[in-house]
């Protein structure tokens, strides 16, 4: 790294040195930080290594006393520096420096403000050596700037961005920055040393968190628990330096066999014929010199087996093997990984527990994967500076086609590691033109896999890290298999879907078949039928779900992502519907009593309550469901992924096309079917294009397109057989108007003025709130209405209630949304998807 280049300012960008390099600002608008602070921060963060300075800024940015403004700024600068807002990168960074920005104030000044960068920065991506970081620091210490004219800085150049990006999903809730920072030592404890390098010391301990993430996390604890326990049991080497008895070379023993050069001298002392008759038996001896020990750039690969028989234990078994001879505490051998299928195999990622999860998502439908083995060595085979472990489950060894696939690349395969449901793992090395048996472990899976009983809890909740909703610019035909259809107090309709995710009506004031629904909430923990909708003090809609195998009780604020979880043991089927909502608490009643249990989580035994209001509900949400429920099939089993010699995007059978009569967007059957370009399925859920292009399945009813080329926004299309379509980017639209997200706005209402009457008065007459809703949010300010306004409807409330001298604020739904352009389908289709699938012909051209 240079580290003049390293601070070296670019034209149109977000930050420029002034005042003769004492400040660092966004260009006409605020400061950032002078520069005595950031070589205060530079001398913190050195000794792990800095990330780029632009990523660095941002965060400082996101950490002032002004970050809402000043992001705004450079949100608008850096999509003027792009010439696009339609970026990905772009809107994740955004979320998480906004997520940021809201730290509570002692996290964004002194020594705690430097704690949290170190959390932030720690083992980011693209980050510095030590060494560089070290000259860095003392480059701007010293008070040398590059001063000169800024240069021109590559367009579409976000690699700061995606640094901020990632963190998204790293850090997706501010409770969980703070619980990072409190797992770092006082500064006081650290001691800087700049002569080390990272991966210097073999010995350094792995990164413990990702196991332990594993095992708390449902779909990984049975991979999780198994990792330290092989630690100790896996007889792996963990360096790759070739071996000898003497570190340092030297006579390590005497033989009987070798060159005259190396006849032992004493040996001349004997006669001649005592001397012949030595060599003649063996007995003379030779000294044996040993070579000195040698390192090698050995590169460690591991296969692992996706077919049929694999699935289960020995998939938990065999991803646990990796993480343990990858992640062992002193291991400083490189190591990737492949899982193999019917024909092809898959590069995976095992650095955080979702691509772990990703990793295991990817299965194979046949009884074994001697094609994905072939193609894995077809094209990985001449590599010599190679060790590779092949992991399957014992059975798999009896089919022909694997055998014989092993046998041809017998000199490849260093190491076999056999897996069996019973938890047996059995270790196997090439030896020669066989192998040898290493050694046998039996995992004990029952005591391993023994979860304790979590505690009995309900009197007070368990609250959970805040989960991000995703910002979809269109909507979708419709939930799909809904558990739950549900009117919130506002009238506000949502379903609860089998596929574990909330979806809300986006416009309640038209027909059903008039406009789409909107999704709200993904990846919900459990599916249920059981759930009802409450509004907070606020105007936040929570949703309780209840889980009636484990009794326990998800409450769920679709507004800001928090989710409380508590067991509630008192839970009785009562014959009709288990909770309603009323006076701000949930209900619940069966013969043997009644509860409430208000929006934080709070249990109480309440000694009166009306059976009728259950029944009444019920009735109620069914008259709901038997409106608003009408299944469309989603186009969601999606194999395959290709572009036809006709230049088409196929889908399957279906190509994604504009139809020629109507000039509608549409999935229609193709009968060509000639694979141009292919996109190999890199997980259940994407298929990636040889140029980087992404094609992604959400299997709640949308297709995404993203190009490799910044310059092609994303595309969203609904996944619909034969319908004529609305596709969307996210500030463009055209197609079906069923689809079209019209811009919504929230009035959030700051404060009700000296005149707390009329501001009621003004409410209640322009929204559908009761008197008792309206009186309740006025004196509980700062509350957002439960409503949806038109964006008119909106800035007309905001002006009759400033004359009475109330505080309004009159925001969209999504701060990261504008309003969508509207354009002709050729127009979109010519300038968007053709453009898309254009990119990815060009590059294989």
């Amino acid at each position: 790294m240079d580290s003049y280049n390293y601070f070296r300012s670019y034209k149109n960008y977000f930050w420029q040195w002034e005042d003769n390099g004492e400040v660092i600002a966004i260009p006409d608008e605020a400061t950032i930080a002078y520069k005595n602070q950031v070589v205060e921060i530079l001398e913190r963060l050195a000794p792990q290594g800095l990330p780029p300075f632009g990523s660095l800024l941002l965060a400082i940015i996101a950490t002032n006393a002004n970050a809402d403004a000043a992001l705004d700024a450079v949100y608008v600068r850096i999509t003027r520096f792009m010439e696009t807002t339609d970026d990905v990168v772009l809107a994740k960074a955004m979320i998480f420096l906004k997520r940021l920005a809201t730290m509570p104030q002692e996290y964004k000044q002194g020594d705690k403000r430097a704690l949290l960068l170190q959390v932030l920065f720690k083992g980011c991506h693209n980050i510095n050596s030590i060494k560089d970081s070290k000259a860095a620091y003392e480059f701007l210490k010293s008070g040398s700037l590059p001063l000169d004219s800024p240069v021109e800085r590559v367009a579409g150049d976000t690699r700061e961005l995606k640094i901020i990006a990632l963190m998204d999903s790293r850090f997706n809730s501010v409770d969980l920055i703070i619980k990072a920072i409190g797992g770092l030592p006082d500064k006081d404890q650290i001691e800087i040393d700049f002569d080390h390098t990272p991966g210097e010391n073999s010995s350094a301990q792995p990164d413990l968190d990702l196991i332990d993430q594993l095992i708390a996390n449902s779909t990984t604890f049975t991979v999780g628990s198994l990792v330290r326990w092989l630690w100790g049991g896996l007889n792996i080497p963990v360096h790759s330096a070739l071996p000898s008895a003497q570190p340092l070379g030297g006579i390590s023993d005497l033989t009987n066999k070798g060159d005259f050069d190396k006849l032992l001298v004493s040996e001349f002392a004997n006669d001649d014929l005592f001397f012949m008759s030595r060599l003649a038996n063996n007995e003379a001896l030779y000294i044996h010199r040993e070579i000195p020990p040698a390192h090698n750039d050995l590169h460690r690969i591991i296969l692992i087996d996706a077919s049929m028989k694999c699935w289960g234990t020995p998939k938990a078994m065999a991803f646990a093997t990796l993480l343990a001879i990858a992640k062992h505490p002193k291991t400083d051998i490189d190591c990737q990984a492949f899982v193999l299928g019917a024909e092809k195999y898959y590069p995976v990622s095992f650095e955080n527990m979702h691509t772990i999860i990703d990793a295991m998502d990817i299965v194979a439908g046949t009884l074994h994967c001697s094609g994905g083995l072939a193609a894995f060595f077809n094209d990985h085979g001449k590599d010599k500076n190679k060790e590779v472990f092949f992991i399957t489950e014992a059975s798999t060894l009896k089919q022909g086609a694997l055998l014989k696939t092993m046998t041809e690349n017998h000199q490849h395969i260093h190491y076999q590691v056999l897996t069996d449901v019973e938890g047996n793992i059995d270790v196997y090395k090439r030896h020669k033109n066989s192998k040898k048996h290493l050694q046998h472990i039996k995992l004990p899976l029952d005591t391993l896999w023994k979860k304790e009983k979590p505690k009995k809890v309900s009197r007070s909740a368990i609250k959970e890290t805040k989960s991000t909703v995703g910002i979809y610019p269109i909507l979708i035909r419709d939930a799909g298999h809904a558990k739950k259809v549900l009117v919130a107090p506002n009238g506000q309709i949502f379903q609860v879907s089998g596929n574990k995710a909330i979806f809300r009506f986006y416009d309640k004031t038209k027909e059903k078949h008039a406009v789409g629904w909107d999704l709200v909430f993904e990846n919900l923990p459990f599916n249920t039928n059981i759930a009802e909708v409450g509004l907070s003090e606020k105007g936040e809609y929570v949703f309780l779900l209840f889980n009636a195998n484990t009794r326990e009780v998800l409450l769920v604020n679709i507004s800001t992502g928090e989710k409380q979880r508590l067991t509630f043991d008192q839970w009785r089927s009562n014959g009709t519907h288990s909770f309603i909502f009323e006076t701000g608490k949930f209900v619940h009643y069966h013969p043997g009593g009644a509860w409430t249990i208000t929006l934080d989580g709070k249990v109480d035994a309440i000694t009166t309550w009306e059976i009728a209001k259950f029944k009444a509900r019920a009735d109620e949400l069914a008259a709901v469901a038997n409106k608003y429920t009408f299944n469309t099939g989603v186009f969601k089993n999606i194999h395959q992924v290709f572009i036809n010699s006709a230049g088409q995007l196929i889908f399957n059978k279906h190509a994604l096309m504009l139809e020629a009569t109507d000039k509608s967007i549409r999935f229609l059957q193709s009968s060509d079917r000639a694979v141009k370009i292919n996109a190999r399925r890199i997980s259940d859920v994407a298929f990636e294009f040889p140029d980087g292009s992404l094609v992604e399945v959400n299997r709640l009813g949308l297709i995404t397109l993203k190009s490799s080329t910044i310059a092609i926004p994303a595309v969203y299309v609904p996944s619909l057989i034969d319908s004529p379509l609305g596709v969307a980017t996210l500030y463009r639209f055209a197609g079906n108007e069923f689809y079209y997200k019209e811009p919504l706005f929230e009035i959030v209402l700051q404060n009700a003025g000296p005149q707390l009457l009329a501001t009621i008065k003004t409410i209640r007459a322009n929204s559908e709130m009761s008197l008792k809703e309206v009186k309740t949010l006025a004196e509980n300010t700062p509350a957002v209405l439960p409503v949806y306004f038109k964006e008119q409807s909106a800035v007309e409330i905001k002006e009759k209630l400033e004359e009475i001298q109330a505080e309004v604020e009159v925001r969209r739904i999504h701060h990261l949304e504008s309003k969508m352009e509207k354009i002709s389908t050729t127009d979109f289709f010519g300038q968007h998807i053709a453009a898309f699938i254009k990119n990815i012909l060009d590059h294989g051209a």
